[in-house]
């Protein structure tokens, strides 16, 4: 797995890519999940992205309750398309961490401030987009007064 660590350092940074925050299928696949905790562990930065991300059908997160749900990470269930890179991964970390439990909180722990950053950003996008409403229905008003 040290294999894995070079093209990761090359890269400089960890892109998550999330479908969506609950039920997410990121958070289960082990190669995913090895890829942030050995980010974290080089000091990487990771930001998280969601390209289908739908503003107007988003669901925030505001409570810690629905951002420990939403963050949720399970190495030891966690599976791959491969079972023996699943198998091999899982071996490293009992190995070199003696159980799931560090892996689960450090990934955990990054996803929290990712989530964290895109609903705070999420949130002054959709006050943008509520202004800019705003003003067309004030400017559709005053065209409907002055005809």
């Amino acid at each position: 797995l040290e294999v894995f660590a070079k093209p990761l350092e090359a890269a400089g940074k960890v892109l998550m890519c999330m479908d969506k925050f609950e039920n997410c299928g990121y958070t289960k696949r082990i190669w995913c999940i090895f890829e942030v905790f050995s980010a974290v562990r080089r000091s990487l930065p990771i930001t998280l992205i969601m390209p289908g991300l739908d503003l107007n059908q988003m669901q925030p997160i505001v409570t810690l309750k629905e951002l420990r749900k939403a963050c949720n990470v399970n190495a030891e269930e966690a599976g791959a398309s491969v079972k023996a890179d699943e198998e091999k991964i899982k071996a490293h970390i009992l190995e070199t961490m003696s159980s799931f439990d560090y892996v689960n909180q450090t990934v955990e722990q990054a996803l929290w401030i990712e989530v964290i950053k895109l609903t705070k950003a999420t949130s002054v996008i959709i006050d943008q987009i509520d202004v800019m409403n705003d003003d067309v229905t004030k400017t559709n008003s005053l065209d409907t007064l002055s005809v």
